[in-house]
């Protein structure tokens, strides 16, 4: 399975994708509500509204109520008003505590366990932050003091970079003394030399593309492919159970209109 080319591309570019944040709604009318952003995600939107990336079904809340940011420089995710009716507010002592009203388009800098009141009813709490931006693993997490973060571990992110666009570079270097990349000097007089090559050329590459994953973002990887198949699943019985329905509800109708004729 060869990786997304945007996340090969950031590795080996020495940049690693934002953490993924969780928020969890625990008081107001969206309680129980859990959201956490993509995996590769920067920012995104929180509002009443379907668009909204993390959707709160709360009329005080604004359409578009605010902003999560993630702030390459101190590598933290970080909160903004954008405009909001009623207001966001940050460990605020309650709901409507104005000395916790952030300043609109202004960023405030999150940490786990942070309270954020969207208007006078919802409140939600910076829960997590999952390991997403992973390579060669231990990077990503929360450091001490809780800021949402994502700091190298031992090894540091450029090493881990290098070593992701490591088998690329090697790639590229000829293994054979006439130069031709990815194929292996045979004798010649073979029948299916050609084919033989052809297939090394294409494994050569595919081994390639599988060095720049790490088993974490392999397991991460199925584990997406196993929910896309379980909401394609869902989706189709859905469809069936709806087109069921509605052939019985047109059949009880031609037969009712048949028993008058």
């Amino acid at each position: 399975m060869a990786p997304p080319r945007a996340a090969a591309a950031v590795a080996a570019a020495g940049q690693l994708p934002p953490p993924r944040l969780t928020l969890a709604v625990v008081q107001g009318p969206g309680k129980g509500l859990k959201f956490t952003s993509k995996f590769g995600a920067s920012e995104f939107t929180i509002g009443r509204i379907v668009r909204a990336d993390f959707t709160v079904r709360d009329e005080s809340v604004s359409s578009k109520h605010a902003e999560a940011r993630w702030d390459a420089k101190s590598k933290a995710w970080t909160l903004v008003d954008v405009g909001s009716s009623n207001g966001t507010r940050l460990n605020g002592r309650a709901p409507d505590d104005d000395a916790a009203l952030l300043e609109e388009g202004k960023p405030a800098r999150l940490k786990v366990g942070d309270r954020i009141a969207l208007g006078p009813e919802t409140l939600v709490v910076v829960e997590a932050v999952e390991e997403e931006g992973a390579v060669g693993g231990g990077v990503g997490g929360v450091e001490a003091g809780g800021v949402v973060s994502a700091a190298p571990a031992a090894g540091g992110r450029r090493q881990a970079a290098a070593a992701a666009a490591a088998p690329a570079v090697a790639a590229d270097k000829p293994s054979a003394p006439g130069g031709k990349k990815g194929r292996s000097t045979r004798a010649a007089g073979g029948g299916n030399g050609g084919e033989a090559d052809h297939e090394d050329h294409e494994n050569h590459h595919h081994e390639d593309d599988l060095s720049l994953l790490t088993p974490e973002m392999e397991d991460q990887l199925r584990a997406y492919a196993a929910a896309a198949q379980a909401r394609i699943r869902a989706a189709a019985e859905r469809a069936v159970a709806e087109l069921r329905a509605d052939w019985t509800t047109r059949r009880a109708a031609l037969l009712e209109m048949a028993e008058r004729l």
